[in-house]
């Protein structure tokens, strides 16, 4: 059944994960239109990715981890809450969360390069954010915690279905935050 907004009930834990997702949107909108966009694009002095690479890499990673979810989807049967992180998808999501102590080399195809304008990356984070919205609609009545997926950075990691949906909401939390340490950063 279709909400006001046209969007599909979802379950409490699919309910939950939205919100988390759209917590990081509205993160990421305050921040790439609060800061001017040398400040933005500026390195930290330390090293490490600028504030708006961050979110450049929060939108490949969303982009790179389609076919994951769709592999997924069309491996599940139906079935309901209450949905279970396996031990590996709840260890990842922990380890992802911020503050994080140990920065993480990332594959090349999850790499920000070339990036455009502030706004232009925000309007492709959101897009992508428009994707999440639909995978967790897509989710909603599937088994999730009873679907296997490989990690795209090493084949021999799996995790649950909605496993991953917590890894990747609390790795946007950790780029948001690495973002935002950037951008503290240069006001030292």
């Amino acid at each position: 059944m279709a909400s006001p907004q046209g969007q599909l009930n979802l379950s409490p834990q699919l309910a939950d994960l939205r919100r988390q997702f759209e917590a990081c949107s509205e993160q990421a909108r305050k921040m790439l239109t609060e800061f001017d966009e040398a400040s933005l694009k500026q390195r930290p002095p330390s090293g490490g990715w600028c504030a708006v690479e961050c979110v450049v890499h929060l939108s490949l990673t969303t982009a790179n981890y389609e076919s994951i979810f769709q592999d997924g989807f069309g491996r599940a049967v139906k079935g309901s809450e209450p949905y279970r992180r396996d031990l590996k998808g709840r260890l990842l999501a922990w380890i992802m969360e911020p503050p994080y102590k140990h920065g993480v080399k990332t594959r090349e195809n999850f790499e920000p390069v070339n990036v455009a304008s502030a706004r232009q990356v925000l309007t492709e984070f959101l897009e992508s954010q428009k994707m999440m919205f639909a995978r967790l609609e897509r989710a909603n009545g599937l088994a999730l915690d009873k679907v296997k997926v490989a990690s795209p950075f090493k084949q021999s990691v799996t995790y649950n279905l909605f496993s991953l949906f917590w890894i990747l909401a609390a790795h946007q939390r950790r780029h948001l935050w690495q973002a935002q340490q950037a951008l503290k950063n240069l006001k030292k």
